[in-house]
């Protein structure tokens, strides 16, 4: 997906966000910073981005030693009128779609712990 100028990270004020959105999307460690800085680059806030290990496993992968049970976890937030549109852009990109290529949802979370000045 080509990159273009209107993608420009946008600032609110605090009088333009009327409700947020949490993020949660679990990606292959390989594409994490990728997918982070695109998440910033279009609009969204990343919180944390963490590598973690899972309990999935995959027996054939597990015979040759190759198993691996690494996912990133990326949390951020956007507003409520960006979120699905911010997915949608990164699946698009990523390929979420595809099995084992990641997984997004959004939460709505308007009004926790002062959730709004993050985009100030």
């Amino acid at each position: 997906m080509k990159k273009d100028n209107n993608d420009k990270q946008k600032m609110f004020s605090l009088d333009e966000i009327d409700e947020l959105k949490f993020l949660l999307i679990i990606v292959k460690p390989s594409i994490e910073r990728s997918v982070v800085e695109r998440l910033e680059e279009i609009g969204g806030r990343v919180l944390m981005s963490k590598i973690g290990e899972g309990i999935g496993k995959n027996f054939n992968l597990e015979l040759l030693g190759i198993n691996s049970n690494e996912s990133s976890l990326i949390l951020g937030v956007a507003r409520k009128e960006d979120a699905d549109n911010l997915l949608i852009a990164l699946n698009m990109e990523f390929n979420f779609t595809e099995p084992g290529n990641g997984l997004g949802l959004t939460i709505d979370v308007d009004g926790y712990m002062g959730s709004k000045g993050l985009f100030v």
